[in-house]
């Protein structure tokens, strides 16, 4: 449900941002750059909000995340979304999916990170949590669950995962 409210807030983001672009005082053509200028003024407070982000996923999975301070953890997906209304809601240039991708592992993550210290029925890996987390987030927008988990298969090379990652309504 937190991926899927997650997903709601990503794509109302760059909907509203069009709006309010819309509404400026200066010509179109000026507008990309004033969605690059947000965007490097969020990148001064959190620099991971800039590039693909595919390498903090692979990072993320394979444990080297374990000891980011966790006020990072919680805030990128928030931060990756002003990112992405910031560039594609200006009519900036950039994607969609690898950013929801981030958004949503990032959220997995920080689900796992919040609750491992006290659930202990979590487990020691946050990997199923970051897996579950993209496929919801961007799933659940995309409105394409079964094409989800075929990608999501392939970019962990991994079905098991897919298939062993704990559903929200069972214990693990």
């Amino acid at each position: 449900m937190l991926s899927g409210g997650i997903g709601i807030l990503y794509s109302k983001g760059f909907c509203d941002m069009v709006r309010f672009t819309n509404r400026l005082p200066f010509i179109r053509k000026l507008r990309p750059a004033f969605g690059a200028l947000l965007v490097g003024l969020l990148a001064l407070a959190m620099p991971l909000v800039l590039g693909t982000g595919y390498g903090w996923i692979q990072k993320a999975l394979s444990d080297q995340m374990l000891h980011t301070p966790l006020y990072i953890v919680l805030f990128l997906p928030l931060a990756r979304i002003a990112a992405t209304a910031f560039s594609i809601g200006t009519g900036g240039s950039g994607g969609v999916f690898g950013p929801g991708m981030i958004i949503g592992a990032f959220t997995g993550l920080a689900v796992w990170r919040v609750l491992e210290p006290i659930a202990p029925g979590v487990g020691h890996n946050a990997a199923p949590f970051i897996v579950v987390g993209m496929m919801a987030m961007f799933g659940g927008i995309s409105r394409a669950p079964l094409a989800v988990m075929v990608m999501e298969a392939e970019m962990t090379r991994s079905i098991e995962i897919v298939a062993n990652a704990p559903s929200p309504l069972t214990n693990g």
